[in-house]
């Protein structure tokens, strides 16, 4: 009998035996420390990295394995389900002689037929999130085996190869940003002090600035600090968890631990659980220090500024009534920790795109239990706390915050866009833990698997599945995409990476997946951002698209156009002159006015910005040379890891 009458199975049968195995393509219900004894287990060496999802684990079945008990079980039933089918659909299950273990058709499992029928052995997707090729469960993005060209001979690639610059970046992102009392990593300002100038030169005249190659934190004229410290600390603290899962790095995971403590802070400092801050300084030699302005502190009526709020000794929330405009102590206590302290209210999305993906990818990627726990922790905190509030982030004072409404009918985003960002941060809550409380908010509220239930009091919510929503995404604004926010692409980008990763009912997945493509990459738009050339986009795309049987293949092309841009990245993240508008004529005028040419420049040829695949790729302009700045290089290193932990980037490049 040839294989390939072996390996037909009707693709609803397998749902069923799915079904009635207990998994129906969901994430097994185990804690977050029953996971630390499979955490470890390699799921196949020869793979890019071999430690999978950990409370979702189990090792690779090998195609001469017995069948497990659970599934003859199934076996024993399969002619009544058989039946049943047959009668609701008129398909006939296609018999088969026994043999071993093959894939099905569809890839999601490793069946044998046993007494001539189809047996599910090994649910590849429902229980690893993997695909079956060749009789083994595999990493998706490893189906076929494909290979990667890695765009050797680039006539804009620097000098240094791909391995040399990301050396450079992890050493100098510890050695230099990582702020050591604050605990998160940021730009930074080299001294440059005046020096008596030659004769016949008039000043002022400037001496030498400590090199890059060896500056410390000890060297920081001025630490830079921002509403955004937490998004971009959290995408450099993802790049360390793939560089951890590849390498074992002991730097990596002290790095990890650093990091880790900040995203500790930076939650507890509100004093609401699953409630981020956007930024926080403190009293001591930090280098960034509490705003001295007190308009800063005034409240704001509307909910639509962003005020820092103060700690006193007494721990308790101080700020600067905006009527009286006194100072005035709420009662907002029990910070007694970071008395002195203080941070910005106000906290988005953009800020949770960051937390959320690094919190699921430390949990995920990083085989050390504490880190674990405490990633655990946190997604779990910020799940029930949006559950709790019917999907509002509510602040410190009780009010919501302004861009942090996840409910799809808010109006404050598109029903699709909520909708990835919703379903990736309640599933992360439950994926790390295995709560059955937010589990079942996931299923029946957001997913409506119980059929109809009103959860949310919101007045347009309607009692249908969230997915529902995810055609209605309108990335792209006319004319020509001209007037899309690319920040809001960025988060989608990051929420679709660890939504996908997550989520293992094979129907719901497909969903999403159809979105990221449709909606996102490869959309009917002239700036599809397919065209960007970003790496973090590409592998992204590349690793978490729906692969394998009848889909269009691996994204061979999208993974070699992000390695040609990581190829022309500069090997030091300072600003360099550059005037693109010379080469770019200006095509239409952005969201914010800006001028947009109608091609993606390439990277060599933009100004540096602190995470470059955040922005807009069309957007012209200059910027002078400056040698006492250098930007954090997150964003080097997290599209670099990524590369090197799918397997498109080679270990020598």
């Amino acid at each position: 009998m040839s294989r390939g009458l072996i390996r037909v199975l009707s693709v609803p049968v397998l749902t069923l035996l799915m079904v009635l195995h207990g998994c129906s393509g969901d994430a097994k219900d185990n804690s977050a420390a029953d996971a630390m004894d499979t955490a470890e287990t390699s799921g196949g060496k020869d793979l890019p990295m071999d430690t999978p999802p950990a409370d979702l684990h189990t090792d690779a079945k090998d195609a001469t394995d017995v069948v497990p008990a659970d599934l003859l079980e199934i076996h024993e039933v399969l002619p009544e389900i058989i039946t049943d089918h047959t009668e609701q659909t008129g398909e006939v299950p296609v018999e088969c002689e026994d043999g071993p273990p093959v894939c099905s058709q569809d890839g999601l499992a490793i069946v044998q037929c046993i007494n001539s029928q189809w047996v599910p052995k090994s649910l590849c997707l429902a229980d690893e999130g993997k695909l079956c090729f060749e009789g083994q469960c595999v990493w998706p993005w490893t189906h076929g085996n494909p290979t990667f060209d890695q765009c050797l001979g680039h006539p804009a690639a620097t000098t240094e190869s791909l391995a040399d610059k990301a050396a450079f970046y992890d050493d100098v992102a510890v050695r230099l940003h990582l702020n050591p009392e604050l605990k998160f990593v940021t730009h930074v300002d080299l001294p440059q002090g005046e020096v008596p100038c030659p004769d016949g030169v008039e000043g002022p005249c400037l001496g030498a600035v400590p090199s890059v190659e060896t500056a410390t934190v000890q060297d920081v004229l001025r630490w830079h600090s921002g509403e955004n410290d937490g998004l971009w600390s959290a995408l450099y603290m993802a790049s360390q968890a793939f560089r951890y899962s590849v390498t074992s790095s002991p730097q990596a995971l002290e790095t990890l631990r650093i990091l880790m403590e900040g995203q500790e802070i930076r939650m507890k400092i509100t004093g609401v659980p699953g409630l981020f801050t956007r930024q926080y300084a403190g009293p001591g030699p930090f280098g960034i220090g509490c705003p001295e302005e007190e308009s800063h502190y005034v409240t704001d009526l509307e909910k639509d500024d962003n005020r820092w709020v103060r700690i006193g000794e007494d721990g308790c929330a101080r700020v600067i009534d905006r009527e009286t405009m006194e100072w005035t102590v709420t009662d907002h206590c029990g910070l007694d920790q970071f008395a002195n302290w203080c941070f910005l209210d106000n906290v988005s999305q953009d800020e949770y795109a960051g937390h959320i993906l690094a919190l699921v990818y430390v949990y995920t990627l990083v085989d050390d239990a504490e880190l674990k726990n405490k990633a655990a922790s946190m997604l779990e905190q910020v799940a029930k706390h949006l559950i709790d509030n019917d999907l509002v982030f509510v602040d410190w004072d009780g009010r919501p915050t302004e861009h942090g409404y996840y409910y799809a009918t808010s109006m404050k985003d598109t029903p699709g866009f909520a909708t990835v960002q919703v379903l990736e941060t309640i599933l992360a809550g439950y994926f790390a833990t295995g709560n059955q409380e937010v589990k079942e908010y996931y299923d029946n509220c957001l997913l409506q698997k119980a059929g109809k239930q009103k959860c949310l009091p919101w007045p347009f919510e309607q009692p249908v599945p969230y997915t529902d929503h995810l055609d209605d995404m309108f990335m792209y604004m006319p004319p020509a995409g001209c007037k899309s926010n690319w920040n809001n692409m960025s988060m989608m980008m990051a929420s679709f990476h660890a939504l996908i990763w997550m989520e293992r009912n094979p129907e719901t997945r497909k969903m999403i997946q159809d979105a990221l493509d449709t909606e996102m990459m490869r959309a009917d738009n002239p700036r599809a951002i397919i065209k960007d050339n970003n790496p973090w986009y590409n592998f992204i795309w590349a690793s978490q698209k729906f692969l394998g049987p009848d889909s269009d293949g691996p994204a061979l092309d999208a993974v070699r156009e992000g390695i040609c841009t990581l190829r022309q990245f500069p090997a030091r993240k300072h600003q360099r002159n550059i005037d693109n508008t010379v080469n770019y004529p200006h095509d239409c005028d952005g969201r914010l006015d800006e001028s947009l040419t109608n091609v993606a420049i390439p990277v060599s040829e933009r100004c540096l910005h602190t995470f470059s695949w955040w922005g807009c790729p069309y957007r012209r302009q200059k910027c002078t040379e400056n040698k006492t700045t250098y930007l954090q290089p997150g964003d080097y290193l997290l599209a670099y890891w990524m590369g090197r932990y799918y397997g498109f980037i080679g270990e020598a490049e």
